[in-house]
């Protein structure tokens, strides 16, 4: 008998928008709420196991995904109306790298090529080698 078993990320998109200054690219952005979560399958299906679940918001402008609280994103999904400061957001990934960053120029550079941090004496990409430009 042949049991094939595994696991996968399945990603949820909310129809709830906030609208906030994104931390990124400094502009007012309409960001979407996102619940990912690991789940357990049993030939390719998914079962009724899941853990690591993580809540994102995409602003819907420059493409920069941060993650949340999980406190944060159940009260948005659940329709709260709730205060998110900067501070809150963890910058986790840029979907079109190149875009301005305001905040924060002084200590960090982004890659144009795959939008990684890095930090501001860094000649080059912490992550695909490419190097810098003045």
């Amino acid at each position: 008998m042949l049991i094939i078993y595994g696991s996968r990320t399945i990603i949820k998109n909310y129809k709830k928008d906030v609208f906030l200054n994104c931390p990124y690219c400094g502009r007012q952005g309409n960001f979407r709420l996102m619940k990912s979560r690991r789940a357990f399958t049993l030939f390719f299906i998914p079962t009724f196991i899941r853990w690591n679940y993580h809540y994102y918001l995409e602003d819907r402008n420059c493409g920069a995904l941060f993650e949340i609280s999980k406190e944060m994103g159940k009260d948005i999904a659940k329709g709260r109306q709730i205060d998110i400061w900067p501070q809150q957001m963890k910058l986790v990934q840029v979907k079109k790298p190149g875009t301005a960053y305001v905040y924060g120029t002084a200590n960090k550079k982004i890659c144009s090529r795959c939008g990684t941090q890095a930090p501001s004496q860094n000649i080059f990409c912490t992550k695909c080698g490419m190097k810098f430009t003045a």
